[in-house]
């Protein structure tokens, strides 16, 4: 059984892409950051990818985001994260974001 959905790309960067994933049991959605292994080459890339992750994995707080899980695949790396609204640092209010899968 899978059990999340990948759906709409939120963002693209260096190393991978980050998407829309609704958890198939709760429902409840989550960016999902794939990082492609193939294009982690350096040290200091594997270091500061790592060190991420690490940090992730210890802090809770709730001006960071949460990592939920980090999934270690044949050529890629999977974390789940909380899908966060969006501030816009002008006027420090929350703006709304379109989660739907269309």
């Amino acid at each position: 059984m899978q059990l999340m959905i990948l759906g709409r790309s939120l963002g693209q960067g260096t190393f991978g892409k980050v998407r829309i994933g609704t958890h198939t049991i709760t429902n409840e959605q989550v960016a999902i950051k794939i990082l492609e292994k193939d294009k982690i080459k350096d040290k200091s890339d594997v270091e500061r990818v790592t060190r991420e992750i690490n940090i992730l994995k210890k802090v809770r707080h709730p001006n960071v985001i949460q990592l939920y899980e980090v999934s270690h695949l044949t050529n890629l790396w999977q974390r789940s994260l909380r899908l966060a609204v969006s501030f816009s640092l002008l006027w420090n209010t929350p703006q709304e974001v379109s989660c739907s899968s269309t």
